[in-house]
C-alpha cells in the first residue's frame, strides 16, 4: 500500500478519514432498531386506484420506450419525454402525495437535464457501453448533482463528474468481480494507485486505457498543485476498495473483519470524493455531509445486493446478517441512520433545501420497504406487513411491475438513453 508521505499530497487525508468514520459509527449505534414510523398508513382500498393509475403510466412508458428503440424518429425523444414529464408529475401528486412545491422544486434542481446529458456523453465516450452501466454511472452523478446544488454551484456536467462516475463501470465493477483472481486485483489496484499519484503507467489492457484515460480528464479541470485534497481523495477511494477486496471471503464470521467500519469507509469516501471533484475544496461541514451520505447509500447498496453478495461469499452487514437473522431491524437501523444523515441538508442554505431533504427522505423510505419486498425471503411477514402499510401501493405489485420491466428487457439505463 502507498502511504500519503510517499504520495505528497494533503497528508491529513488518512488521519480525516479514520476521524469521519468513527464519528458515523457512533451515529449508526445511536440509532434505534425499532420500526420506525415513515408517514401516513395506506388502506387497500386506497391502494388499488393508486396501484391502476401507476401501472397505466408505467404501460405506457414502456410502449414508448419500446416504440422509440425499434424505430427511432426525430423529434420522437422530446416528444416522449414532455409526454413522460407531465404525466410522472400527476403520478406524483396522485399516488405518492407529494406536493406541487416539491415538485416545482425538483424541476427546479435540474438534475434530470444533467442525467440526459451524462447518458448522451457517455454514449459519444463508449458506444459499446451498456444501458444497465449508464444507470450505474447515473446514479453518482445524481449524488455528485445533488452536492452542486447543496454547496451552491451550477448543475452540469463537469469533466471531472464525468470521468469520475465512468470510472464506476470499469474500476469499481473490476475490483468488485468476484470471478477475478485475487492477485489480477492486486496487480491492477498498485498500477491504478501508481497513475494517481501521478507516475507514468502503461496500460494492461483496453479497461486501464479507459481508467487512467478518465483520470487524465479530471487533470485538465484540476491542476494537481493548486487541488492536493482532489488527488488524495482519489487515493482514498482507491485504497478503501482494495481494503475492501478483504470482504470477500466465504464463511467468515462478524468478528474476523470490521464489516461496518469498512463499508462505511468505502462508501462515504467514495462520496466525500464526489465533493472534492465537484468543488475542488471543501468546509468541515460539507466534508461531514457529503461522507454520512456515501455511508449511508453503501448501506442501501449492500441491502440490495444482500443475495449476490451471499452468493458470492461477499461480506456485508446485511449479507453476514442475513446468514443467522431476519435483516428487519438492520433495515430499521439503516432508515434511522439516513435521517439522521439527510438532517443535515437542514443546515444549507440554498431554496429548496428543506423540499430536497423531504423528497430525498420519502424516496428512501420507499427504496429500503421495496427492497425488503424483494427480498422476502430475508424478513419476517409481520415486519413486511408492518411496512407495507406505509406504502402507497402493495409489495407484489411493485414486484409484478419490476417483473413486467424485465421481461420486456428493459431498464433505468434505457429509460435514461431515450430521454436524452
Amino acid at each position: 500500500m502507498i502511504s500519503n508521505s510517499e504520495v505528497g499530497l494533503a497528508p491529513g487525508m488518512a488521519e480525516l478519514v479514520a476521524g469521519l468514520v468513527r464519528s458515523h459509527l457512533e451515529l449508526w449505534w445511536q440509532g434505534s432498531p425499532d420500526a420506525p414510523r415513515l408517514g401516513r398508513r395506506y388502506s387497500l382500498r386506497e391502494k388499488l386506484p393508486r396501484e391502476r393509475r401507476l401501472e397505466a403510466f408505467l404501460d405506457s412508458a414502456i410502449a414508448d420506450l419500446r416504440s422509440y428503440a425499434a424505430h427511432p424518429q426525430d423529434g420522437q425523444s422530446s416528444q416522449i419525454q414532455q409526454r413522460l414529464l407531465a404525466q410522472g408529475r400527476e403520478i406524483g401528486v396522485s399516488v405518492f402525495d407529494l406536493e406541487p412545491r416539491q415538485l416545482d422544486a425538483l424541476e427546479s434542481f435540474r438534475f434530470g437535464e444533467a442525467a440526459g446529458e451524462f447518458a448522451r456523453m457517455a454514449r459519444r465516450y463508449d458506444p459499446a457501453i451498456s444501458g444497465e452501466d449508464i444507470y450505474q454511472a447515473s446514479r453518482n452523478v445524481m449524488t455528485m448533482n445533488i452536492l452542486q446544488y447543496l454547496f451552491g454551484l451550477k448543475v452540469e456536467i463537469t469533466p471531472s463528474i464525468f470521468a469520475y462516475s465512468m470510472l464506476y463501470p470499469y474500476s469499481d465493477n473490476y475490483l468488485d468481480d468476484p470471478d477475478l483472481f485475487r492477485q489480477d486485483k492486486l496487480a491492477f489496484s498498485q498500477r491504478f494507485a501508481s497513475r494517481l499519484i501521478n507516475q507514468t503507467v502503461v496500460p494492461a489492457n483496453p479497461t486501464e486505457e479507459k481508467i487512467f484515460e478518465l483520470v487524465r480528464m479530471v487533470e485538465g479541470q484540476y491542476a494537481r498543485e493548486k487541488f492536493p485534497w482532489v488527488y488524495a481523495s482519489l487515493l482514498a477511494i482507491h485504497a478503501a476498495q482494495s481494503r475492501s477486496m478483504g470482504l470477500m471471503r466465504r464463511g467468515a464470521t462478524p468478528f474476523e473483519a470490521d464489516v461496518l467500519g469498512m463499508s462505511f469507509e468505502k462508501g462515504g469516501v467514495s462520496v466525500l470524493a464526489d465533493g472534492y471533484l465537484v468543488a475542488g475544496d471543501l468546509t468541515p461541514a460539507q466534508r461531514e455531509f457529503a461522507f454520512g451520505y456515501g455511508a449511508f447509500t453503501q448501506l442501501l447498496d449492500d441491502q440490495e445486493d444482500v443475495e449476490m453478495d451471499l452468493s458470492a461469499g461477499l461480506m456485508s452487514l446485511y449479507s453476514q446478517t442475513a446468514q443467522g437473522w431476519p435483516l428487519d431491524r438492520l433495515a430499521n437501523l439503516t432508515m434511522s441512520f439516513g435521517r439522521r444523515i439527510l438532517a443535515q441538508i437542514d443546515s444549507f442554505t440554498v431554496p429548496g433545501a428543506h423540499d430536497l431533504r423531504e423528497i430525498l427522505e420519502r424516496s428512501v423510505n420507499l427504496v429500503v420497504v421495496a427492497t425488503a419486498g424483494r427480498f422476502k425471503r430475508f424478513y419476517s411477514r409481520p415486519y413486511l406487513r408492518e411496512m407495507e402499510s406505509y406504502l402507497p401501493v402493495r409489495l407484489s405489485f411493485l414486484d409484478r411491475q419490476g417483473k413486467k420491466w424485465e421481461r420486456r428487457k428493459l431498464s433505468l439505463g434505457t429509460l435514461l438513453e431515450v430521454l436524452a
